[in-house]
């Protein structure tokens, strides 16, 4: 049962909740990029506005590290949340997990060429990415949905599910 006092505990518990279902372990690092990312996207209505591959692009060619951050948690929350949507937009079931990879390798390298220590765990993400969408796969049911919801953490539109 959730009981939680802020949403990044309830995103912190749910995220070490889905790692126990699924069987992953994820370092202390990841875990809190997925809680922030859930928190800074909890209100976005926009989400499915984006248009992966363009911003993907977008924010490679020009360098744009918030543009690659919100490509980032965009993938990782369609991938785990709406896999669906890939085929619906007619691509491949793993096109959001690889924009992710992508989008978090290029965070990667950038963070490694201003010597930033942030370069380690942008690199662990996109290693990893696959077990960050199991562990969002693992505790977004039905009633989980409707549970967040209630407590105001999450506002989704469950026919995109």
């Amino acid at each position: 049962m959730l009981v939680a006092n802020t949403a990044i505990e309830a995103f912190y518990q749910l995220i070490l909740d889905g790692k126990r279902l699924v069987g992953v372990d994820l370092d202390q690092d990841i875990e809190a990029f997925m809680v922030y990312a859930l928190l800074r996207n909890m209100n976005k209505m926009d989400l499915k506005e984006v248009i992966f591959a363009q911003s993907l692009l977008t924010g490679i060619s020009q360098q744009n590290i918030d543009q690659l951050e919100n490509v980032l948690d965009s993938a990782l929350i369609y991938a785990g949340w709406y896999p669906k949507r890939a085929q619906r937009l007619g691509v491949s079931p793993a096109y959001f997990s690889d924009i992710g990879k992508m989008a978090s390798l290029e965070l990667s390298h950038y963070y490694y060429l201003i010597k930033s220590s942030y370069q380690t765990t942008y690199a662990k993400i996109s290693v990893e990415f696959d077990k960050l969408v199991m562990v969002l796969q693992a505790f977004f049911t039905s009633r989980e949905i409707h549970r967040l919801h209630q407590a105001g953490f999450v506002v989704v539109n469950n026919k995109n599910h």
